[in-house]
């Protein structure tokens, strides 16, 4: 009987140690993608910026910008929303520090501070 109240206590301390290591290490590699997110940036010219429209993000209404980016003489366009900063002005050369997320099949980039490149 004292032989299998002993086994129960190993076994239930094996599983603790294994829950918490597993615990570990998924906190840890979600540290790991929030560094990431935050180091996430788009970079380039200016070429132009307009309001697209407006989406509900995180329970209030942004406005939606489309802004197309020229980088060595390849033009993107990214649907960007102003949460902590202003819209740029064109012709300027900025690094946009952003999180992104997916809503209606579309991928906006909310950005949370904006660098400018020297040229």
């Amino acid at each position: 009987m004292k032989f299998t109240g002993i086994i129960g206590v190993i076994v239930i301390t094996i599983l603790v140690v294994i829950i918490a290591s597993l615990t570990y290490i998924r906190v840890e590699s979600l540290r790991e993608e929030q560094m990431k997110k935050h180091n996430q940036f788009v970079e380039g010219l200016v070429i132009s910026i307009n309001k697209t429209g407006s989406i509900n993000y995180e329970d209030t209404n942004q406005t939606v910008w489309t802004v197309i980016l020229s980088n060595n003489s390849i033009e993107n366009s990214y649907l960007m929303i102003f949460d902590e900063t202003y819209p740029p002005q064109t012709g300027l050369s900025l690094q946009f520090y952003f999180d992104r997320f997916v809503q209606d099949n579309n991928q906006y980039y909310v950005i949370t501070s904006v660098n400018i490149i020297n040229s």
